[in-house]
This record gives C-alpha cells, sequence and structure tokens, in this order.
C-alpha cells in the first residue's frame, strides 16, 4: 500500500474511519447506478478493514481496537430471509497481532489464513510483520502459523492455489513462497522473471490454474510494459507478453489497481495511472485498455465483477486523494463508465471526501455488491442477470457418514465460478470464488457451512465435474428444502433435498463371502426400506436416514447379490422401522432396543426370521410373505 517498502506515502491517522460500501456498474458517460441501500443495523467495531465472506453466507469484517490493542473482527449474519441490508452483528475473537494491510485468503477447510501486516506495530508504524496466523470460524479462535520465510512480509499478493497450497509474493526480492496449510509448512516457490518484486503487485487466478502478475518496478525500470504467469505444476515463473501502456509509476507510488478476468476469458487490470490494459490468455498477448480521466488512477482500491458480467471499481485522484469516483467496465464494449453522479447524496459525500483505498468490495451470496464508507455499509442490487453458461450446476446431493468432515456431499461444475469475484492488490485478498449453499424453505433462508472443495475458477460453460461438502446450520429443522449452490453472487438452479441432521445415520455393510447384509442404526428415529430389484439388493433410507458403507456414501445403496442374509441391529435408543418388501433372504435377525419399533416384511420370502422387539411397544408385520421358520420376542 506503500509506495514501495522504503517508501510509504500513507497517512493511517484516518483509520478508524476505514469503511465499506455497494458497488455499482455503468460506461464513460453516466448511467442510473440503480438501487443501493444503507444496511440498517451499525457495526460494533470501530471502523471497518478487510471484508471476508466466510464459507456460511456471513461476513467477516475486520474492526479497529475495542477495548485493546489485539485487531478485533465483527461479523455480519443475514437475517432469516437472506437480508443483509437487515443483518445483525456480533463481535469476533482478536488477532493475536494488530495488522493493518495484511495477505488473507478463505481455505478449502472453512477456515482463514491471515499473514504479515504492512502496518503491525504500536499505533500501525510499519513494521511488515512475517507473522502469520488461522482463524476457525466455527471455535471463533485464533491459532498461529509458522513466520513467513523472510524477515518481511507485507505490499504482497497472496493466491489459493487448485493444489490447495497458497502462493505469496516476496516485497524485496524476485522469490516467492508455498504455504500449505496441510502441513502447516513452507517451501520455496518459483523465483519470478526479471529480478521483478512482488511489492504492490496485483495477482489474479486464471482458469489454467496459472497466476497472472503484472510487472511494476520491471516495467517502470525498463520503461516498458512487462507480465508473467506462475505456473503451479512446474513452480516457475513464465513471460506473459508485453504490455504496451506502463500502469504504474513513481507519480503514482508504484501502486496498481484491482483486476479481474472477464466473462470473454480475457483480464482485465487497472493501473494506478489512467491506463487499464487487458490481457488475453488464449494469445498471450495484451492490448490497452479504455482510459481513466485524466490525473485518476486505482492506487490499491477495490473491484468486483458483479454477476451480469460487469467490473466495478473505484479511483480517485494521485496519490491518495479524493474523490473518490465509482466506474464501470463493460467488456462487451470495452467502455468505461463513470456512476458517481448516480449514487444516493449521503453515499457520493462519503466517497468525495476520501481516497479509494480506504474503501472495499465484496460480492454477497444473495448477487448484491456490499461497500464500506466509514461507519456506515451500503449495499447494491445490479440489474441483468449472469448467463446460464457461467452460472454453477449441480449433479446430485448425497449425505455423507458421521465422521465426515461435513452431512452432505454437492457434486456439479463451475461450483468455484468464472472469477474470482472481489480484487484489490497487495494489501487485500478477498476472493469470493467458492461455493456457498443456500438452503430455502418457504421464506427463510440458510446458508449451510461448506468445505473440501477444489480452489480455482472455471471456463464458462466448463462441464468438469467436482464436490463440495456442506454441513448443516445449528437447530436446522428436518425437511424439504430448495438447495443452490453460488459463487460469486451467481447462483445455480434451485433443486429439491430433503435434509435431516448427519446424526439420523444408518450404516450398510456387505460382506460378499458371507453373503450378508448388514445394518446398523444410531440412537435417533430410523428408517430403512429394503427392496430386491432384478436381483440387487437396494438399501434406502426413508425420511432423511442415511444409508451408506465405506465405499458408497449415498442415501441408498445397491448390492449385486441374491439371496444374502440380513442382520438389522436397531439395538439402539429410538423409534425405529425397518421394511422388507420383495426380498429373497435365507435368514433375517432384526435386533430392535428401546423405543417404539416396527419390522414389515412384505412380498418377501424368508428362510428363517428372527426379530427381537426389545423394549416399547413394538410391532411386526407380515404380509404376503414366505417366512419358512419364525421366531420373534416381544412383539405382539
Amino acid at each position: 500500500m506503500g509506495a514501495s517498502f522504503f517508501q510509504h506515502a500513507r497517512n493511517f491517522v484516518a483509520w478508524p474511519a476505514l469503511l465499506l460500501v455497494v458497488i455499482g456498474f455503468g460506461t464513460l458517460s453516466t448511467a442510473n447506478a440503480g438501487p443501493w441501500t444503507k444496511l440498517k443495523n451499525p457495526n460494533p467495531g470501530y471502523g471497518s478493514g478487510n471484508l471476508i465472506l466466510l464459507t456460511d453466507g456471513t461476513v467477516m469484517v475486520q474492526s479497529g481496537q475495542i477495548g485493546g490493542d489485539p485487531q478485533y473482527w465483527t461479523k455480519l449474519t443475514p437475517d432469516s430471509a437472506g437480508s443483509y441490508v437487515n443483518g445483525t452483528w456480533t463481535v469476533l475473537a482478536p488477532m493475536s497481532t494488530l495488522r493493518l494491510f495484511f495477505g488473507s485468503n478463505v481455505l478449502p477447510n472453512g477456515k482463514l489464513l491471515v499473514l504479515g501486516g504492512e502496518y503491525s506495530g504500536p499505533n500501525f508504524d510499519a513494521t511488515f510483520t512475517n507473522t502469520g496466523e488461522i482463524y476457525d470460524p466455527v471455535a471463533d479462535t485464533w491459532s498461529p502459523i509458522p513466520d513467513f520465510p523472510e524477515v518481511y512480509f507485507g505490499d504482497d499478493p497472496t493466491m489459493l492455489l487448485p493444489n490447495g497450497k497458497v502462493l505469496c509474493g516476496y516485497i524485496i526480492g524476485s522469490k516467492t513462497y508455498l504455504f500449505d496449510p496441510k502441513t502447516n509448512s513452507w517451501s520455496p516457490g518459483g523465483t519470478k522473471l526479471r529480478n521483478d518484486p512482488s511489492d504492490e503487485e496485483t495477482w489474479a487466478l486464471l482458469p489454467d490454474g496459472s497466476v497472472l502478475s503484472y510487472d511494476i518496478f520491471a516495467s517502470i525500470r525498463n520503461q516498458s510494459g512487462s507480465a508473467q504467469r506462475y505456473i503451479p505444476a512446474t513452480n516457475t515463473w513464465v513471460d506473459a507478453g508485453t504490455v504496451p501502456v506502463l500502469l504504474s509509476d513513481p507519480t503514482v507510488g508504484y501502486e496498481l489497481g484491482p483486476m479481474a478476468v472477464l466473462p470473454d476469458g480475457r483480464v482485465i487490470q487497472v493501473g494506478a495511472n489512467e491506463n487499464t490494459a487487458l490481457y488475453d490468455p488464449k494469445t498471450n498477448t495484451w492490448s490497452a485498455g479504455p482510459r481513466l480521466p485524466d490525473g485518476m488512477g486505482a492506487d490499491d482500491a477495490p473491484g468486483a465483477m458483479l454477476p451480469n458480467g460487469h467490473f466495478v471499481f473505484l479511483a480517485d485522484f494521485y496519490l491518495f486523494n479524493g474523490p473518490t469516483h465509482l466506474f464501470d467496465f463493460d467488456y462487451k464494449t470495452n467502455k468505461l463508465t463513470d456512476l458517481t453522479a448516480d449514487l444516493p447524496d449521503e453515499l457520493k459525500q462519503n466517497l468525495e471526501s476520501m481516497p479509494a483505498f480506504l474503501r472495499q468490495m465484496l460480492i454477497l451470496p444473495n448477487g448484491h455488491l456490499l461497500l464500506g464508507t466509514g461507519t456506515d455499509f451500503w449495499e447494491y442490487a445490479p440489474s441483468g442477470a449472469p448467463q446460464n453458461s457461467w452460472v454453477p450446476v449441480i449433479t446430485s446431493i448425497t449425505k455423507g457418514t458421521p465422521n465426515s468432515v461435513s452431512a452432505y456431499h454437492l457434486t456439479g461444475f463451475r461450483l468455484t465460478g468464472i472469477s474470482q469475484g472481489s480484487s484489490y492488490g497487495d494489501d487485500v485478498e478477498n476472493d469470493t470464488n467458492y461455493p456457498i449453499v443456500r438452503l430455502t424453505s418457504n421464506q427463510s433462508v440458510q446458508y449451510a457451512r461448506t468445505t473440501n472443495w477444489t480452489p480455482g475458477i472455471s471456463k464458462p460453460g466448463d462441464t468438469k465435474l467436482s464436490s463440495v461438502q456442506f454441513s448443516l446450520p445449528r437447530g436446522f429443522k428436518p425437511g424439504l428444502y430448495r438447495v443452490a449452490v453460488i459463487a460469486n453472487g451467481m447462483a445455480s438452479r434451485e433443486v429439491w433435498a430433503y435434509l435431516a441432521d448427519t446424526s439420523n445415520y444408518v450404516q450398510a455393510n456387505y460382506d460378499e463371502q458371507l453373503n450378508e447384509v448388514t445394518l446398523r442404526d444410531d440412537a435417533l428415529n430410523n428408517s430403512v426400506l429394503i427392496t430386491q430389484q432384478s436381483g440387487k439388493l437396494v438399501v434406502q433410507g426413508l425420511a432423511g436416514t442415511l444409508i451408506g458403507d465405506p465405499d458408497n456414501n449415498a442415501r441408498s445403496v445397491t448390492f449385486n447379490t441374491s439371496n444374502p442374509s440380513i442382520t438389522a441391529d436397531f439395538s439402539n435408543t429410538g423409534n425405529n422401522r425397518l421394511s422388507l418388501t420383495g426380498v429373497s433372504s435365507p435368514a433375517v435377525n432384526v435386533q430392535f432396543g428401546p423405543g417404539n419399533d416396527a419390522c414389515s416384511i412384505l412380498f418377501s420370502t424368508i428362510t428363517s426370521l428372527i426379530a427381537d422387539g426389545g423394549l416399547g411397544t413394538d410391532t411386526l408385520t407380515v404380509f404376503g410373505s414366505k417366512v419358512t421358520q419364525q421366531q420373534s420376542s416381544n412383539f405382539p
């Protein structure tokens, strides 16, 4: 955020006024910016910094000091209708270190990694700390990670890679490093070309998994624009073509603006001066983009791609001088539009009062944009819908095992979106390219917590399958829900699914040598149906009960066998029900326990039936079936 490691121009007395706001879109005339709504409930934090979308749909907001030195965060939770405007705030646990302008990445395990901090000393002195920590949103706790391998970290970008590692730049030299959250360890990344440091750079993740970077210092040194890409498979940096215009220089503090992958596959990089540039990965070439008004640039400024494909960003007069303006880039026409004049007066006055770097943008799961303005937050509802080829698609939802990370597995494609959503630059990473699962019943909207997705972005129309796990919110009521998966505010078509607590579980195992199916339950109410179809035994869970085996955690399990014996152990408490329909089996052994249990044998042929009802009021029904030998107890 400063000019370089040795040259920092910002005055951080304005820190308590850091905030968020919402954004719209347009082109270089003036267009109607659409509806803006101010959030009704004030943030209890003292100002705001980084905005992070957690995987349960809540927004984590960095705050100022709340009664002490550690850096506090607050959390915005949407109301029961899914409204962030009417959302509520809670105070979260503090970080161990005061951090201002640092790397941050939401990891596939749902936790948040923060690294470094340009201003992390007493009174926000510029210390460039190399420490980092990870936040667990479930436990509301922070845990340290090993220090970054170099003495300093700050003014550097970070990027979550498809392999789950985090690529981190280095402020002074051309080295880069990789942090592996699974092993909690560091390893060398590739060395950048042209002796170019990562200081002040903005990175963008491309659909092929590579990372694009414009060379700020090498371009200025050589007076020729250049760029490079990091290739994870080889851990190397390669040339990414010549940039026809310089995007930064000493007069703009060596700064740079946001960068984003557009729906047509190109990448836009906004400069800290009037220039913008467009990169085409297909040809590895750059072209000049539209220019901002004279004297304006995005010198550390937020941007975001809206669900309609427009890219919006803030820019001000260099260096870090208001008034701040809101711009829209239309990738179809390659035109910029200044939307500032059409903003609500209160929001427009706020933007005019401060430079752009004090604001941040975030794409919300409802497809709206959040922007912060000191102590107020605004939400913008853009017009226009994403194309069908951009949005995620759900192909299946299956229930997991009790010991799995989450209760359900969702499979589909484009689950991480076609862009990273939000962009800022070296000081903030608040990408939203990960799946958010929305559960809707009647007028009630809830978000599940997602984990274990594969990082990355997709090309429009991509049909490569991937998956994500999601767990149900606390106090979740079983029932039919409309389920959608969302990436960068772009929602899939809803599908119906019966969802229930993961503890409502029955495990099904098949022993090929013994030719035996075994069912075991938990202590809750379970309903199980076993049918024989075309010589295959099909075990299904009813009313949300999960049926699974070690190889197939699915809501129904098909066994390729004939005449298996069945052992059903429901000896735990609960009102359980077992139904056998059209089953041919040499032996069925049913063990019920406390509770009001029921066993139904319908249109089946069973050589030996042993049924123990246990305690409670139990029922055994045998209808249209042939049972050669029957032994039962505790049944009427």
